[in-house]
């Protein structure tokens, strides 16, 4: 990994990549993320030279739930966090506009992507599917409600809608 962070050639990470991944990791507050255990990364071939994408994990810990000593919820701390990869300082070095090409790309997404609305129908969908599956109705049976009941679909929903204000005011100029 590192010859590829410090790579300047063909073989250099994929900035546009990074960027997406940037974005989307810290819009979901997802700090496992960004750079210390547990990378996974996707190998493919296209126009003649190999792309290395991450592929973000354990997103199942983010939205609320920090850590302090143990898994908490800290609903302010979780939403006020502000996410970079560890590759981040290496680009910057060689892209000095990174941060606002990564602005850039959020102000564009936010958009299209990014929308409060959007987010809530890809969400309720996915809920949806787990609740015809009974996998969530079985979790709830074996596991209970954690974090005094903040894990609600409307905790979930207003966190969203305040990271998307964060977020905003992060990439803002």
């Amino acid at each position: 990994l590192e010859a590829v962070l410090s790579a300047h050639d063909q073989n250099a990470i994929d900035r546009t990549e990074f960027i997406k991944t940037e974005v989307f990791l810290n819009f979901i507050s997802a700090p496992d993320n960004a750079g210390y255990k547990n990378m996974f990364y996707s190998v493919q071939q296209e126009d003649g030279r190999f792309i290395m994408r991450f592929i973000p994990w354990d997103t199942d810990m983010s939205m609320g739930v920090t850590w302090t000593n143990g898994f908490v919820y800290d609903y302010t701390k979780s939403v006020e966090m502000y996410i970079t990869r560890m590759e981040r300082n290496n680009l910057t070095q060689d892209h000095i506009a990174l941060n606002e090409m990564v602005a850039s790309y959020w102000k564009q997404v936010r958009k299209q992507i990014y929308t409060e609305e959007n987010i809530k129908q890809l969400l309720t969908e996915n809920i949806t599917i787990i609740n015809n599956t009974g996998a969530y109705l079985r979790d709830m049976q074996k596991w209970g409600t954690r974090y005094d009941e903040t894990d609600t679909h409307d905790a979930l929903f207003a966190w969203l809608s305040d990271r998307l204000t964060v977020v905003d005011s992060q990439y803002a100029d």
